[in-house]
């Protein structure tokens, strides 16, 4: 003797929202789960003679971009990565984000220093001695205008990172070159207002983001596809 087993519209409704809901679940899980590079070493260059070169540098926190209350010195922050191990995710990817959390904002830095510029490290592979990050290509400007505690800055340094031909990429920010408050042609210039107007960066926390991963969009797809047949086969019963 043969069953013949029936479902109720409303029952097979329910069964397709579950089974599809899971599927999708599962499948957003995976895209949002992107690869990050961490990072390698961040360092504080200091330079005493607003000139860009930079002639200290320390990898302590913490870690800020800007100038100090003794209307000379200037500070940029830079980061580095080791991408040895991310070749295959770096060539499939379709963006790779530079990001980075600021702690904290000291004196008037939205005032004094709006905006930020962005710069890839020429070479990446050094970074024992501040003459490592004296070399250095400008990618652009950061509006940091309304930057606060815990904003993300970022920058989609892609083709940067896909044209790597060295084990290492590096950033740097800096504030973009200005003349000092006494009118000399000081390439970084403190704006000489007795205070210390600077960015302060949460310590260890740049990443690379590389999204997204097309697997991910695979699985996806193949989930919707899989929860399709099951639901047809079922619907034939």
């Amino acid at each position: 003797m043969k069953l013949h087993t029936s479902y109720s519209p409303l029952k097979f409704s329910l069964a397709h929202a579950g089974l599809l809901g899971f599927a999708m679940l599962s499948s957003l899980s995976a895209l949002s789960a992107n690869t990050v590079i961490p990072l390698l070493s961040d360092a504080r260059i200091t330079d005493d003679n607003e000139n860009g070169s930079g002639n200290f540098l320390t990898f302590d926190p913490p870690m800020y971009v800007g100038d100090s209350s003794n209307n000379k010195t200037v500070f940029s922050t830079a980061w580095r990565f080791d991408i040895t191990s991310f070749s295959t995710e770096i060539s499939d990817a379709t963006s790779i984000i530079f990001q980075v959390e600021v702690d904290s904002l000291l004196g008037d830095a939205n005032t004094v220093f709006p905006s930020l510029d962005f710069l890839s490290l020429d070479t990446p592979d050094s970074g024992t001695s501040s003459s490592d990050y004296q070399n250095n290509s400008l990618l652009g400007t950061i509006d940091m205008s309304t930057a606060g505690d815990g904003t993300i800055v970022t920058f989609d340094v892609t083709n940067i990172v896909k044209s790597a031909t060295t084990d290492r990429v590096g950033f740097i920010l800096k504030i973009p070159n200005a003349t000092d408050g006494d009118g000399t042609s000081a390439i970084l210039g403190n704006n000489e207002n007795g205070a210390a107007d600077l960015y302060i960066f949460v310590e260890n926390n740049a990443t690379l983001s590389l999204i997204p991963e097309p697997s991910s969009f695979a699985l996806f797809a193949g989930s919707l596809c899989l929860s399709s047949m099951l639901l047809r086969r079922r619907a034939k019963r």
